[in-house]
């Protein structure tokens, strides 16, 4: 199951209040251009999820995870390094390993 960090929480829902979409939530997604020409694992804010995600709550923040990135997110844990000069979230895998699909390291 996909995990996201208290740190990430907080950051997420922040975004979603600056944003004016309080109720929103995060979509999670791949798409066909990533590591090795294989799946990237992509989020963006989202005010709903699509017609086929499944609903995830990581204390009150709403994640909507696509079919196409299920197997991803299974392995997958979104955290938020809090940088001074460059701050952002990071996919960290499971064990190191890198996202299904993708042989590079």
């Amino acid at each position: 199951m996909l995990h996201i960090t208290k740190k990430a929480v907080a950051e997420f829902k922040s975004l979603l209040q600056e944003a004016g979409l309080p109720n929103g939530g995060i979509r999670i997604f791949s798409s066909g251009t990533g590591c090795c020409s294989g799946s990237a694992f992509q989020l963006e804010i989202s005010r709903k999820p699509g017609t086929h995600d499944k609903v995830f709550d990581f204390d009150g923040l709403k994640a909507f995870v696509a079919p196409s990135a299920m197997e991803m997110a299974g392995r997958a844990t979104l955290d938020f390094f809090p940088h001074k000069e460059n701050p952002g979230f990071q996919v960290l895998w499971q064990n190191g390993e890198a996202p299904p699909g993708c042989g590079c390291n």
